[in-house]
């Protein structure tokens, strides 16, 4: 892939600077300088080229929920309008006659750092995407209007939302589509100017992928957003995550490459570098009802499925004591049961985002984007979306509901900090989860820790190891990787009572123990085998929750 040798109409590569000052901050920071094209690895018209990019979908029909003078564009480097149509003899046109006071609201905010480009989507396999994209003369007509409106508004670009080209309406789909791209990208650099940003909202599905995106698209691309979220839902079989990081391994249909991780992996394999695919996450949960009883509502049958907004989630489901929180720590994701109700809900909150951000900066991805805004008009997964991006992480070890285990006894305070109340202490070999945190204070990393046994709930520091992941926690699934020992306690001096062969599941009971050099849990095996202590060694437990 090589570079855009873009250029507006005056033959330059730099921004006009006769609008809004975003766009005179932007051409004078050469953040949108002439750039290149996602196929060459080079990073496109953007505020950040390290992988840090924050993308956020904006819906013109929630502009009453989330107001454009309530967006949190200190947390966005993009903002995306959602929705612009196209019709089917090429024009681009609003959606609803509300959209252009929402748009000229938007044009009026004077940010330095968020790009804002305009969405253009037709809905699911739309005729008119098809109809657009088949004749040069239809492609060139949908620049065009295209670009109209983003000069008219005084956006930045354009982001291409067909789901999806990959044949399935014409067989000439994906061909029609590359020249469709080529045709904006054209428009774009002809009229405006290469600082524009021409992005699209991929699939996250392998084969369709394949099918819709062929690679020559990609040479004129900014960067791909992967809607890397919907892999389960009331199309699925049993009740399951909506955007599980990992598939887990006791998941009855064994789809274990169907997941976020496993899609953007596929996409790593395609032309765009690594910096140049942008992981999709879901401000929106899924609500699964007369969902039948056991392992706590999930992979469990069910009659009806819906989205839910973050919004409603966090302030209707969190705090009913009827729903209660589970967190499964290969999906990342948690999920509320209500036993009383039938109903189990998968989501996405600030522990399964915190993990996604992270993820995505050690893969070296180039950035997250979130649908939609308006499910969270608090901003409380946008910030940490924020937070885990752009935040300084030297002092974040831990993260929102890992367990931990204490290497030493240590106190716990009613606050970050050591001046704050010694509210209990926690012996070494304690258990617990954070809750919040990292709060540096006193030259330490503190966390809140909701600890087992009794202790107080409180803050503790991360000091020298005071505290550290642990792989295992009472309540939860393990599964042997070998003939197992079962002891009657902790330590190879106790009485043998059973055996556990390779493959036997069971609950933990209790521990960690450290004894005669292995760490050793408590376990309730299935099958028939006696409850007992067995030692974690190396693979001899695997968890299995």
């Amino acid at each position: 892939m090589t570079e855009h040798p873009r250029s507006d109409s005056s033959g330059t590569d730099e921004r006009p600077t006769t609008s809004a000052s975003r766009r005179t901050f932007l051409k004078g920071t050469g953040a949108v300088a002439a750039t290149a094209a996602v196929g060459s690895g080079v990073v496109g018209a953007d505020t950040s080229s390290t992988g840090n990019r924050i993308v956020g979908y904006y819906p013109g029909w929630a502009s009453d929920t989330l107001p454009p003078s309530e967006v949190p564009y200190d947390k966005l480097t993009h903002l995306n309008f959602a929705f612009l149509a196209p019709q089917s003899d090429g024009t681009v046109v609003l959606q609803r006659s509300s959209d252009d006071q929402t748009l000229t609201e938007l044009s009026n905010y004077d940010d330095e750092s968020t790009v804002m480009s305009l969405s253009i989507s037709g809905g699911w396999y739309p005729q008119e995407y098809s109809d657009v994209a088949s004749t040069a003369e239809r492609r060139q007509r949908f620049a065009e209007t295209a670009v109209d409106h983003v000069q008219n508004y005084n956006f930045d670009g354009i982001d291409l939302d067909w789901e999806y080209p990959d044949g399935t309406t014409r067989s000439s789909d994906p061909q029609n589509f590359e020249l469709l791209v080529e045709a904006v990208r054209n428009e774009l650099d002809a009229r405006m100017g290469s600082w524009t940003s021409l992005t699209i909202a991929g699939s996250a599905s392998p084969s369709t992928a394949d099918d819709a995106y062929r690679d020559g698209v990609f040479d004129h691309l900014d960067f791909v957003n992967v809607m890397s979220y919907d892999f389960h839902g009331d199309w699925s079989n049993d009740t399951n995550f909506n955007a599980p990081l990992n598939s887990p391994p006791e998941d009855p249909d064994g789809q274990q490459d169907w997941n976020v991780a496993s899609s953007m992996e596929y996409w790593a394999t395609r032309p765009p570098a690594k910096s140049d695919l942008v992981m999709g996450v879901p401000f929106y949960g899924r609500r699964y009802t007369g969902v039948a009883g056991g392992n706590a509502g999930l992979f469990e049958s069910f009659d009806s499925s819906s989205a839910v907004a973050y919004d409603e989630i966090a302030a209707t489901y969190e705090p009913d004591a009827n729903y209660e929180y589970h967190f499964h720590h290969d999906a990342e994701n948690p999920w509320l049961y209500s036993a009383a109700d039938d109903e189990f809900l998968a989501y996405d909150d600030l522990a399964s985002i915190s993990r996604k951000m992270r993820y995505v900066t050690a893969n070296d991805f180039g950035g997250a984007m979130c649908w939609e805004l308006s499910q969270d008009t608090t901003g409380t997964l946008v910030t940490e979306m924020h937070e885990e991006m752009h935040g300084d992480q030297s002092l974040a070890a831990l993260a929102h509901r890992d367990h931990v285990v204490t290497t030493a006894e240590v106190w716990v305070r009613d606050g970050p900090g050591t001046s704050n109340a010694h509210v209990g202490t926690a012996p070494s070999g304690t258990t617990g989860t954070v809750v919040d945190g990292p709060v540096e204070s006193d030259g330490y990393a503190w966390y809140e820790v909701e600890y087992d046994d009794g202790v107080a709930d409180g803050w503790t520091a991360l000091g020298d190891g005071w505290l550290a992941k642990c792989r295992f926690d009472a309540g939860h699934r393990a599964v042997t990787g070998v003939d197992l020992s079962v002891r009657d306690g902790a330590g190879t001096s106790a009485t043998q009572l059973d055996t556990a062969p390779a493959g036997t599941g069971g609950t933990l009971l209790d521990g960690p123990v450290d004894a005669d050099g292995y760490t050793w849990w408590k376990v309730d095996y299935d099958g028939g085998v006696q409850t007992g202590w067995s030692a974690q060694g190396t693979d001899w437990l695997v968890r299995d929750y």
